[in-house]
């Protein structure tokens, strides 16, 4: 089966459904002790409009961060109560980096917690071929996803 998946390629576009993943999987075994998502640093969620919907720390494992790290998954860790893991940091204090717009470093990018969005962003905005131009996907008339029924 997986070369049958790699035959197929990439599926033609980059983002990707991590958050309806986490809401499955914490439904499909409820008795878990840790929730770690390894991603794609590279790649969009556009399923990030689910983020409220959950209730756990989410652990997340990052590959590919060699032109900083993707805000949304900066976010993830942070709306969860979570936390973010690369080669060079572990990084789990977002709340001390809440209380204004000053700007700070992770791994090499500067970012900004952006008080009026209540969401961690670079402070130069990538353009839009950025893989990390994610901006569509925080957007409510933009989001693609619904509620899910598990």
């Amino acid at each position: 089966m997986l070369s049958k998946v790699k035959a197929k390629g990439n599926g033609g576009d980059p983002e990707e459904n991590d958050v309806e993943a986490i809401l499955k999987g914490i439904q499909k075994y409820p008795d878990f002790k840790n929730l770690i998502l390894i991603a794609d640093n590279n790649s969009c969620m556009r399923d990030y409009c689910l983020v409220k919907d959950i209730k756990v720390p989410v652990k997340v494992v990052l590959c590919g961060t060699y032109s900083g790290i993707n805000p949304q998954y900066i976010n993830l860790a942070y709306k969860t109560k979570g936390s973010i893991h690369t080669i060079e940091d572990d990084i789990s204090d977002f709340y001390n980096r809440t209380n204004t717009d000053a700007t700070f470093m992770i791994d090499g990018s500067e970012y900004r917690y952006n008080t009026k969005r209540d969401l961690f962003e670079y402070l130069t905005k990538p353009d839009k071929d950025d893989p990390h131009f994610c901006e569509p996907f925080y957007k409510k008339k933009k989001c693609k996803c619904e509620k899910l029924n598990y």
